[in-house]
């Protein structure tokens, strides 16, 4: 009798130690999927890295990874509204690497497989064979994990940080024998997320409450209580000193967020822009095709996970479980923080800031694929993403920097002048674009030509100067027209030429008449 019930006891502990729904394919088949997911994830950032030019928050972003090495890096950080881990890993690989563009974007490169690897892993304890590979393949496919994973800002590490922490609750969770590793791993992912950007607090004051509320529950897993308590408290512990130093510092001084404005339509907008991303660079009828698909992606996300909640089978709690935490992160996170933005407008909400939501999102997604009609809905999407993918590789940059330098040096005379303008706030420096790109462009040795200089209030520091030119190029970056170098500019030269070289970068060529 003894015996009987200490097999059963180790049969237990056995079926513990597997997802939810193990892989029946034996081998390296079991990785088919992933390793097809992680191929196409990578040569579409490798495609999109490579022909579109770094806008004007990748410039802050290495405007701060520099000073990591010319000194001043944390007195210039807390003049800005973003935690230090991604510029301290941008300036890793610049000293490593050098400015090369491909180089910088290493980085994000990185995290967007390694965020592909983790949701097929998290969706490892999803019902159905393929559901994992469809989950990973989903999120290669977002044309916005594309963008985010190919600049140089922090969202494709929040994007990872929330994948890794969901992976290590319920990999913890799920582990009856859990020594340690996978309560470290939590903590580990906090603190990621937390000095990445400041929108994982949303993620956390979600998940934080619920995973101890869901294990508080549930008398099978009291013994888990106290090390995931632990795992949060330690986290806090060493994300401390960040917040009680830099973070205040930051608050005080007001500086504006990227985007505030936010509405239902914004948000509704938010949901369908985490697989579908700049589905207006389709024509007629495919744009509407690819709203269409857009919307079937979100109502299969929303039946994915009422399906983990009903589907009748042993194992009901465990999925209950996966099903909250998915659905946290994938709906309420996003709307923590449009809310958040409403209320206090300088928390800031914008497309970009949806990032954690994605990976979850597309896990439930993939949960619907566990029937024929089902999945045959998640592989349409999943081709109308690919093709919406493919044209954001196709696509100009939101802000073709390198393009508008092109242009500028291909009609320019050695002895006209140049002005770069970026409308930003005044702890930047200005002409970033031009700086970066027109010594790449030239041929080696070529000298810049005169440039024009401005003050902090957009008036140009020697207006007498426009005197001695024939031609004056402006490359501008959203500057309103009213500014009073642009009114100089249109006193003294009586044609103006504009030519815009994405959504965002003019380039207004002023001449005299001849």
């Amino acid at each position: 009798m003894l015996l009987r019930r200490e097999v059963a006891s180790q049969n237990s502990l056995r079926l513990r130690h597997r997802p939810l729904y193990p892989d029946t394919r034996k081998g390296l088949d079991t990785y088919r999927g992933l390793v097809f997911a992680l191929a196409l994830g990578g040569a579409l950032r490798l495609f999109h890295a490579a022909g579109v030019s770094l806008h004007l928050d990748d410039f802050h972003s290495l405007f701060h990874a520099r000073h990591l090495t010319s000194g001043g890096f944390w007195a210039e950080l807390v003049r800005d509204n973003h935690p230090p881990l991604s510029f301290l890993a941008l300036g890793g690989v610049r000293w490593l690497g050098g400015e090369a563009p491909l180089v910088l974007r290493l980085p994000n490169l990185i995290y967007g497989l390694a965020t592909i690897a983790l949701t097929w892993r998290l969706a490892r304890h999803l019902p159905g064979r393929h559901t994992r590979d469809l989950a990973a393949l989903g999120v290669a496919l977002s044309s916005l994990h594309i963008e985010l994973t190919t600049d140089l800002r922090m969202y494709g590490l929040l994007c990872l940080a929330t994948v890794g922490l969901l992976d290590a609750l319920v990999h913890s969770l799920e582990r009856s024998n859990e020594r340690g590793a996978g309560w470290v791993a939590v903590s580990l992912w906090i603190l990621v997320g937390a000095h990445s950007h400041y929108h994982f607090v949303y993620v956390l004051a979600l998940l934080g409450p619920l995973s101890l509320f869901v294990v508080a529950r549930d008398p099978t897993l009291h013994g888990r209580l106290r090390p995931l308590f632990l795992s949060y408290l330690a986290a806090a512990a060493l994300a401390l000193p960040w917040f009680v130093w830099g973070f205040p510092r930051q608050l005080a001084h007001r500086l504006a967020p990227g985007g505030s404005e936010v509405s239902l339509k914004t948000l509704a907008e938010g949901y369908a822009h985490l697989m579908f991303f700049r589905v207006s660079l389709a024509g007629e009828p495919l744009r509407s095709v690819l709203i269409g698909a857009s919307g079937a992606a979100l109502l299969c996300a929303c039946a994915g996970c009422v399906l983990l909640f009903a589907r009748p089978d042993p194992d009901a709690a465990r999925r209950r479980r996966l099903a909250l935490l998915l659905g946290a992160c994938a709906f309420c996170v996003p709307a923590c923080s449009a809310l958040a933005a409403y209320l206090v407008p300088r928390a800031g909400f914008e497309w970009r800031y949806l990032a954690p939501a994605i990976a979850p999102f597309v896990v439930l997604f993939a949960a619907v694929a566990t029937h024929k009609l089902a999945r045959a809905l998640v592989l349409t999407v999943l081709v109308a993403a690919a093709i919406n993918a493919v044209l954001l590789l196709g696509a100009p940059g939101r802000e073709d920097y390198e393009q508008a330098v092109r242009y500028v040096i291909s009609e320019r005379a050695d002895h006209e002048a140049v002005l770069a303008v970026d409308w930003q706030p005044g702890i930047f420096p200005h002409g970033v674009g031009w700086n970066f790109y027109a010594p790449r462009t030239l041929a080696p040795g070529a000298p810049l030509g005169p440039v024009l200089e401005h003050t902090d209030d957009f008036a140009l520091t020697e207006p007498g100067a426009l005197r001695r030119y024939e031609r004056v190029f402006c490359i501008l970056r959203t500057v309103p027209n009213t500014m009073p170098f642009l009114i100089d500019l249109r006193s003294e030269f009586e044609n103006e030429e504009v030519v815009a070289f994405g959504q965002a970068i003019f380039v207004l060529t002023f001449s005299r008449a001849r």
